[in-house]
């Protein structure tokens, strides 16, 4: 896959949603491809990725409810339902017809709710879905301890409040691979994208999602085992301790026809460590899938 280095020109656009403003970039040319971010993030974390895909797809990213440059209402509910409901407007407002989706983290769990059906026939937003680095299997789930931390009743709240930048980085810095000094420089980043606008007293309400995956489990990992699998593809940092070779193996052992990568090396942040392996395994995927929307 050839790309250009020069960045590809995007400016921010706001979709109001419920009266609350998100943040949303579309750019390049080409079949619709969308990119949903995971947590404590933003999509900015996959503003490289995106850059070199732009020659090929049409790129959409946008900031859940709650993360980076959309608004961070301190009373609102951000169940991982609702930034389902969200992400599947956005979808379609601005996709032409059925998108390939990546999801990473918090991403691939609102991707498998897609594939449930809840908010549309998941044929009507997705002509195929790739997960990346996701706990799609609940009980192989490896939180960290920030995480753990953040979500014990009382006790989340006081750490999201004493959390410094400092700790930020090095809690995100232990779920790298082979290429953590580029991960390290992309920590302030993200902790501006995470801490800005009172962003960061929210993490205890983000992590919400890991009792609904966990409750939900049976449903969703049969909707995905379900779902056609020459439509599905996994591509996932083997070095990852939260969500990495372990989900992998078991994906492949619960769906060996659908496509496959193991990231040699990468962990928890792929698209950070390495993009232009990440773009070239998402371009591949996408290459290999065998579905043809229906004419109209």
């Amino acid at each position: 896959m050839q790309t250009s280095s020069k960045p590809a020109p995007r400016d921010r656009q706001v979709f109001d949603w419920n009266g609350h403003q998100i943040a949303v970039w579309q750019y390049g040319a080409g079949e619709d491809l969308v990119l949903l971010h995971g947590f404590p993030s933003s999509s900015r974390d996959w503003d490289e990725v995106g850059n070199e895909l732009a020659e090929h797809y049409r790129i959409l990213q946008f900031d859940f409810l709650g993360y980076g440059k959309s608004d961070k209402p301190a009373h609102t509910s951000y169940s991982v339902y609702r930034q389902t409901a969200l992400a599947s407007e956005i979808i379609g407002a601005y996709c032409m017809g059925p998108a390939t989706i990546v999801g990473h983290d918090l991403g691939g769990i609102v991707l498998q709710i897609l594939l449930l059906g809840k908010y549309g026939t998941a044929d009507e937003l997705i002509s195929q879905a790739i997960f990346m680095n996701s706990s799609v299997y609940a009980d192989l789930y490896r939180p960290t301890l920030s995480q753990r931390l953040l979500t014990t009743p009382i006790v989340g709240g006081l750490v999201a409040r004493a959390m410094s930048e400092r700790s930020f980085q090095k809690g995100v810095q232990a779920t790298g691979g082979r290429n953590r000094d580029r991960l390290r420089k992309e920590t302030s980043r993200m902790w501006e994208d995470f801490a800005s606008d009172g962003g960061k007293l929210l993490a205890p309400r983000h992590l919400v999602y890991m009792k609904e995956r966990s409750d939900a489990a049976n449903k969703l990992e049969a909707a995905m085992e379900q779902f056609n699998p020459q439509r599905l593809a996994f591509l996932y940092g083997d070095a990852d301790p939260v969500s990495g070779l372990p989900q992998l193996e078991h994906i492949r052992s619960r769906i060996p026809a659908a496509h496959s990568r193991q990231l040699e090396g990468l962990g928890h942040f792929p698209m950070l460590e390495d993009p232009h392996c990440v773009a070239a395994a998402i371009h591949d995927a996408v290459s290999n899938k065998s579905y043809q929307p229906d004419s109209k």
